[in-house]
């Protein structure tokens, strides 16, 4: 074989001369890397509560304040919220010592959803959350 063969058979186009990428890193970078992606999977666990949270209690506010928000298929959208709720904390239960934080944060946001939504005045919606629940 010639030198020029012999060249352009190990630069073919795609190929590096690098070691093929395995998965595994040294064990520092491993360890570092695989905390970081545990905050992230934590923080996107948290923001998903939230925002469930905010819409089941966005319909808990319009099923109470509104009679004609009181059909069936609200009441199945509530039912499956709470169920989707109960999943998330059953995958996560260290969210469930944050609940009243979140259920705090996320009645505001719910509030003003249900403002803009229904056009009603805000006064309309109770300022802090209190025990609702369809009938």
């Amino acid at each position: 074989m010639t030198k020029a063969a012999s060249t352009t058979a190990i630069s073919t186009p795609g190929r590096t001369n690098r070691r093929p990428f395995c998965g595994r890193q040294t064990r520092r970078d491993g360890h570092r890397a695989h905390r970081r992606g545990d905050r992230e999977h934590g923080r996107r666990e948290r923001r998903e509560l939230l925002n469930r949270l905010r819409v089941l209690l966005r319909h808990l506010l319009v099923w109470t304040c509104l009679p004609s928000g009181q059909c069936g298929s609200w009441r199945s959208a509530i039912t499956g919220d709470r169920k989707e709720i109960e999943y998330l904390l059953r995958d996560s239960p260290s969210l469930a010592g944050k609940l009243d934080d979140l259920v705090a944060e996320a009645y505001l946001r719910a509030r003003l959803d249900a403002v803009i939504r229904t056009g009603m005045d805000e006064a309309t919606f109770p300022r802090v959350a209190r025990g609702v629940s369809p009938k």
